[in-house]
């Protein structure tokens, strides 16, 4: 019988326990629902790829007007026959990475835990196994693809591997940079771009240091605080633009810091009469429109130095984005640079020799500062 204030001993669980448990909390966590949204979407593209004309060797003249000359043949058919083409193009491509989704998984799930093997076996002695010393899986970087690694391998670790994943990131939380642009732009919406680290590390076996890794070597990482980290396994996800700005990087550690940098950016680009963009990527595109969009009254130039937006992009896309920016009023000068800022007299000098007015100038490369008249 137990007194008052103690606690029952666990009872200590079984190997073929673990395995069951952690086996079913696997398959909870499979993103069954995503997944039966792309198969649907699948299915649909499938169905929409089908419908292809009834007598393929009908051209487009000869179902409207009756016409049977063969040069007409040859042409028009052409183009929804590549439509079907295309959208069956797709549906493979869909359907591959579907399969490829549940092959990894499942492979991840079923393959023994190589990490574990020179692990203490599950009758040895307690005082052994918090002697052996922990060998640090070190992720240096939070991002997309750093804390996607971090939650994999610390998840799949077992209860008696010697491996512990530590992961070493300088922000408070997770920033999502796909919606700075727009978030840049639009007011009180800011604090959506930064989401707290954690809630799929919970009961994972993860160390979370914030900080910046220094310098590396073949044994360790050293902070910039001085910290010495020894690892065994180096996974680097620092991503690209790191020491970036606003609006392609916060620049700030600190989610309060980000977020005041945020408001009064919104506040400058509220402010001017005369925006200039300099870089027309994906996020360029997005922050002159979203402003031209929001402050219609607003003077809105793009200035990108290459022959047409978005040039990482299709040429269906690159047409698409012209489209829209013309469509505001957004002024495009294509095939030109911005290589100097007088804030004196608020005009920016392009390579071409071509000037341009401005109030507030928004870069989106890190060798460029942002600049406002007064």
């Amino acid at each position: 019988m137990l007194s008052f204030g103690e606690a029952p001993t666990p009872k200590r669980k079984t190997g073929k326990e673990r395995k069951k448990k952690k086996t079913v909390t696997r398959l909870l966590d499979f993103p069954f629902r995503p997944t039966l949204t792309a198969v649907s979407c699948v299915l649909c593209l499938a169905a929409q790829s089908c419908k292809a004309p009834r007598n393929i060797s009908q051209s487009f003249e000869q179902r409207v007007t009756g016409n049977t000359d063969s040069e007409l043949l040859t042409g028009p058919s052409t183009l929804p026959n590549m439509k079907a083409i295309n959208k069956a193009v797709l549906v493979c491509k869909l359907f591959g990475y579907i399969l490829r989704v549940y092959v990894s998984f499942f492979t991840r799930n079923t393959k023994p835990h190589r990490l574990a093997s020179d692990a203490p076996s599950a009758g040895a002695d307690a005082d052994v196994e918090s002697k052996t010393p922990k060998r640090n899986i070190v992720v240096v970087g939070a991002g997309f693809a750093g804390y996607h690694a971090a939650r994999i391998i610390a998840c799949d670790l077992q209860a008696d591997s010697p491996f512990e994943v530590v992961v070493i990131e300088p922000n408070s939380h997770f920033n999502f940079t796909w919606v700075l642009p727009r978030f840049c732009v639009v007011e009180n919406h800011e604090d959506k771009a930064f989401i707290p680290y954690g809630p799929y590390l919970n009961g994972a076996r993860a160390t979370w240091v914030q900080g910046k890794v220094a310098s590396v070597d073949k044994e360790s990482v050293t902070l910039g605080s001085g910290e010495v980290i020894p690892y065994e396994y180096l996974v680097i996800a620092t991503g690209s633009g790191a020491d970036d700005s606003l609006p392609s990087r916060v620049g700030e550690t600190s989610k309060i810091k980000g977020v005041k940098l945020m408001q009064a950016m919104q506040q400058r680009i509220k402010a001017s009469k005369k925006l200039v963009v300099v870089g027309g990527g994906a996020a360029g595109v997005e922050l002159a429109t979203d402003a031209k969009s929001l402050y219609p009254e607003k003077s809105v130039t793009l200035i990108h130095s290459r022959s047409s937006v978005l040039h990482r992009f299709g040429p269906e896309m690159q047409a698409a984005g012209m489209k829209a920016l013309t469509d505001l009023g957004v002024e495009v000068i294509l095939n030109d640079r911005l290589i100097g800022q007088d804030e004196a007299t608020g005009v920016a000098t392009l390579k071409s020799g071509k000037t341009v007015e401005y109030d507030y100038v928004v870069c989106y490369f890190s060798s460029s500062v942002s600049a406002v008249k007064g």
